[in-house]
């Protein structure tokens, strides 16, 4: 190379340095660049997504594959996430970080509508209606009936997701595609599941013995009923046989029989029937005595229909009165009453004194009753024969009227006699002379409380009285309450600390109570805030007065509020119990929710502003929601505490970022990894044990992606959530993985291994237990046969390779759902046929490879279905205490349904509430038990009282319930109990569901 020519390359690639420097961006303008390309692509892919399926819905007319749907969204939330953290990383400024994570933002709707479209899509109902299409086809009514909430309460789930959906275009096509056709199926069997429901309420009705209410449900279902019949469906078939059973035991039940036949009084005779009467317009009624057929001038029926009053046109006398009623069956129903004449049973005299009315004459009151009890005093019955020592005594019309000899003074003694001429029913008294008695002296003895409690502000719903002694001016004690309200004037000096019952016109009512079996007269006291107040009582015709003070006593009050820490992480999104340790004003600890009126809970940095405090394990928490928190950022939340005292107590805690899947830890050591030749178990993520980044075992928040290291060996599939694995031959790992894809990956590796038939040392097969002799598949039970490993793995074995004989031994074997159940022609309750009622029962398994040949052992009962085991269950979780909602402050037993009862054989039955409010349990074989229920330890929080009614049967309820009442109730069916504890939330008027509305059609 020439030297010239040397130089003019030298110099050209110095200008082209030159030049390539002067262009060179700075490190910021190329982070700006890579920045803005992120948001671009981001941008790009979650406005493909969106249009993915609302532009081929709304120009195309159909849905996108699910496939691309999912791929596309998939993208635009990796493209989403990459810019977001290109703009965390690369963004400049904290200004410029948000200008550009808004810009970022700006078509993130399209993904967020992508998303909703895909959640939509993806709502799988086909578990819900392979169930349902299997339950109708097997034909039982309850598991039909099961089947179809399920069903209807997934499409619910999928018609909601498309309400969300954006574009009517895309719903109308969701709900064309999925929607109609899953209702038309699922409601196939509306009128099946109509009668059957209908006819299980109509069988508790008529052994309730209500056959009003159940006639009028018969009515009602009657034309349903009849094109259920015409159906020629297995389950259409079972229900019209059950229809026409429990028609059957209507019919029996609505014949009537005489239960009873009584004279209620001289001229009435009541007929008493065992059932209500239907149509009393057909019953007549004939009475005769001996050959002689008596006249009845009226009859009257009872409100209930179940018994009838005869007024007999004559009085009855002695002898024997037969009743017949025809027109209620087919035969004359038949009664008899056997009386006696009517005659004097008791005389009375009504005072021990006798009231002067002039010097020498006065006069006391009188009665006289017959057997019924009627006031026959002013008729010809009483035929009186009256006496006195003292003078002339006369008796006319419930007054004997005396004449003295003397003088009559105040506190003279006279003696009368009243004798009954045919009877010789006699009355005698020694009665004192006085002129119309007066309250003269009054006399108080402190207050009373039948529980010797003290009156406070705590207890002032309970009854408190001040008692009174009272004498007139003979000083003779006075009783006669009314006469102590017209003659006494109370007054209270601060009526708002305590005042006193009154009537209408704001006179002192005083009682009659019990207090020591001792009756004593009382004033009821009426108590308010706390302080003293002044009872005074004057008599209005001496003037004398006396005084008692009522004083009420401050009420225990929460004082002080000490805040502990929660145990572990507190999270975002998270439910938190925060501990505390409370007292109340008299130094005592609280302990109950119930005594914690008054305090209150705010809270900064959760779901809600005000916390409310709980009990779990007999200590208190406050319970609350934590607001959400961003990953890498931490909350605060800011617990506040004010007491009835006013003191106030405060606490701050670091709330950490929403927890997330992060350690996929292994599989449950439940699940077998040994599986028999081409057979295959299923898992779902239950079947996992996962952590969060804090190290907590969680449930939810993640999905298992599984591969198999060769599938020619070990299968492996995921369909619907749902993995399968198959064992093909030999064994190899299976990786189980969450978060795939993510920086936060995690996996397990799992050997599984195929067993074949040779490698079996041994076999097993399980006992059956009792199963109840019946065709009912309610009480077949799974035949479950293993093979046995040399190193003791069991593995379970199909039934293609094993083969059942039950002979006579007590099984029936169903060869197609491989299940055992009773042979009901071998055991009887009544022994009629000379059966056992239980035996015991064998069947023969036979392996069809080997020829070893097990033993099956169990029994068979015929014994009815009774409770074994009660419980009350919440979120399939057996509970002793529950929060329950109610709608009104009334609790019956009927609101308990969370009860689960499962009889002695292992099948639960359903339980219901029926029309007059009682816990209804149906067993799998269709019988009925009510609960019986007991409620107790009732508190409401204002300390007012409650009302518990028919307490310890099927009727019972508490009434005057408060919100956030405690209360305890103790449930029991067949002898066999649960007890759990409530907390009481009244919830009268429910909030309608929010209506999901369309966002603004955009282009």
């Amino acid at each position: 190379m020439g030297k010239k020519k040397a130089i003019k390359l030298a110099t050209a690639t110095a200008i082209a340095a030159s030049a390539f420097v002067a262009v060179a961006p700075t490190q910021s303008e190329a982070a700006t660049s890579s920045v803005d390309k992120a948001i671009t692509k981001a941008s790009s892919a979650m406005l493909k997504a969106f249009n993915t399926y609302n532009k081929t819905a709304r120009v195309e007319g159909k849905l996108p594959a699910l496939s691309t749907i999912k791929k596309d969204v998939k993208s635009a939330q990796d493209a989403y996430t990459a810019a977001a953290k290109e703009i965390a990383s690369k963004g400049g400024t904290k200004a410029q970080k948000a200008t550009l994570t808004k810009k970022l933002d700006t078509n993130k709707k399209y993904l967020d509508r992508a998303e909703l479209y895909l959640k939509a899509v993806t709502t799988n109902l086909k578990p819900t209606k392979e169930a349902f299409t299997a339950a109708v086809a097997g034909g039982t009514q309850s598991k039909v009936l099961s089947a179809q909430k399920a069903y209807q309460a997934k499409i619910k789930e999928f018609e909601a997701n498309v309400k969300k959906v954006y574009g009517p275009d895309a719903r109308e096509l969701l709900t064309a595609k999925y929607a109609d056709a899953a209702n038309e199926l699922v409601n196939s069997v509306n009128d099946e599941m109509t009668v059957y429901q209908a006819y299980k309420k109509i069988s508790v009705l008529v052994d309730k013995e209500d056959l009003e209410a159940a006639e009028k449900l018969i009515v009602d279902t009657k034309e349903t009923a009849a094109k259920v019949a015409k159906l020629d469906t297995k389950l259409a078939k079972n229900i019209t046989n059950a229809v026409v059973k429990i028609n059957k035991k209507f019919e029996d039940a609505q014949v009537p029989a005489v239960k009873e036949v009584s004279a209620i009084n001289t001229k009435t005779v009541q007929v008493t029937f065992s059932t209500p009467v239907k149509d009393t317009s057909k019953a007549q009624f004939e009475v005769k005595k001996g050959a002689s057929t008596i006249g009845v001038s009226a009859t009257k029926w009872s409100e209930d229909k179940k018994s009838a009053t005869l007024e007999i046109n004559s009085k009855l006398t002695e002898g024997t009165y037969n009743i017949s009623v025809k027109g209620l069956s087919e035969e004359a129903l038949n009664g008899s009453v056997t009386v006696e004449n009517e005659k004097v049973a008791e005389i009375k005299i009504l005072s021990d004194s006798l009231i002067k009315s002039g010097e020498k004459t006065g006069a006391v009151g009188y009665q006289v009753l017959n057997q019924y009890g009627e006031d026959v005093t002013s008729t010809s019955l009483a035929n009186l024969a009256v006496s006195s020592p003292n003078g002339e005594l006369k008796a006319e019309k419930g007054k004997l009227s005396l004449e003295s000899s003397s003088v009559l003074k105040a506190g003279d003694k006279v003696v009368v006699t009243v004798i009954d001429k045919n009877t010789a029913k006699t009355a005698n008294a020694t009665l004192t002379v006085a002129s119309e008695a007066k309250v003269s002296e009054v006399a108080v003895n402190g207050i009373y409380n039948k529980d010797s409690k003290t009156l406070s502000e705590d207890t002032k719903s309970d009854n408190f009285y001040v008692l009174v002694d009272v004498k007139d001016q003979y000083g003779n004690e006075i009783t006669d309450v009314n006469k102590l309200k017209n003659e006494l004037t109370v007054l209270a000096s601060n009526t708002t600390v305590a005042d006193f019952s009154k009537d209408k016109d704001g006179k002192a009512i005083f009682e009659e109570i019990e207090v020591n079996k001792v009756k004593k007269l009382a004033l009821k006291v009426v108590p308010g805030t706390k302080g003293d107040s002044l009872v005074t009582l004057i008599s209005n015709s001496t003037g004398k007065s006396v005084s008692q003070l009522v004083t009420v006593a401050e009420g225990v009050k929460v004082d002080t509020v000490t805040i502990g820490s929660p145990e572990g992480v507190i999270a975002g999104s998270e439910k938190v119990l925060v501990p505390v340790e409370i007292t109340n004003n008299k130094g005592a600890a609280v302990t109950k929710v119930a005594d914690t009126t008054g305090v209150k809970v705010t809270l900064a940095g959760a779901t809600s502003k005000e916390g409310k405090i709980v009990e779990k394990d007999g200590k208190l928490y406050i319970e609350l929601t934590t607001d959400s928190v961003k990953a890498n950022e931490v909350g605060n939340l800011i617990v506040s505490v004010t007491t009835p005292t006013n003191k106030f107590s405060n606490k701050v805690f670091q709330v950490k970022t929403d927890a997330v899947a992060q350690t996929l830890v292994n599989l449950d050591s439940k699940v077998s990894t040994s599986i028999y030749q081409n057979q295959k178990i299923t898992l779902e993520d239950k079947n996992f044990i996962v952590q969060d980044q804090y190290g907590r075992t969680i449930t939810d928040g993640f999905t298992v992606d599984v591969e198999s290291a060769d599938d020619a060996k070990i299968k492996v599939e995921k369909k619907s959530g749902i993995i399968s694995i198959t064992a093909l031959k030999d064994s190899a790992l299976v990786t189980f993985t969450i978060n795939k894809g993510k920086t936060n990956e995690s996996s397990v590796d799992v050997r599984f291994t195929t067993v074949a038939q040779s490698e079996f040392a041994s076999y097993k097969v399980t006992d059956a237990g009792t199963l109840l002799a019946t065709d009912d598949v309610d009480y077949a039970k799974d035949l479950e046969v293993y093979g046995v490993t040399k190193d003791g793995k069991e593995v379970k074995l199909p039934k293609d390779e094993y083969n059942v004989v039950v002979g006579n031994g007590g099984f029936k074997y169903n060869s197609d759902t491989n299940k055992l159940s009773g042979d009901k022609s071998q055991v009887e309750t009544n022994s009629k046929n000379g059966l056992p009622e239980t035996k015991d029962a064998t069947a023969k398994v036979i392996i069809n490879d080997t020829g070893d040949e097990l033993s099956v052992k169990g029994k068979i009962s015929a014994v009815a279905p009774k409770a074994a085991k009660v419980e009350y269950v919440e979120n399939e979780k057996t509970v002793d205490s529950a929060e329950l909602t109610i709608t009104t402050g009334t609790l019956t037993a009927g609101n308990l349904t969370n009860i689960a009862v499962t009889d002695q054989y292992g099948v639960e039955g359903t339980v219901a509430t029926s029309e007059k409010g009682n816990l209804v349990i149906t067993f799998a074989d269709d019988s009925h038990k009510d609960a019986l229920v007991t409620f107790s330890s009732v508190v409401n929080v204002d300390k007012t009282e409650a009302k518990i009614e028919s307490n310890g049967t099927e009727t019972a309820k508490v009434s005057n319930l408060k919100d956030g009442a405690t209360l305890t109730a103790k449930v029991s069916v067949n002898g066999v109990t649960t007890t759990v504890k409530f907390k009481i939330n009244l919830d009268a008027v429910k909030a309608p569901a929010e209506e999901v509305k369309d966002p603004a059609e955009e282009a």
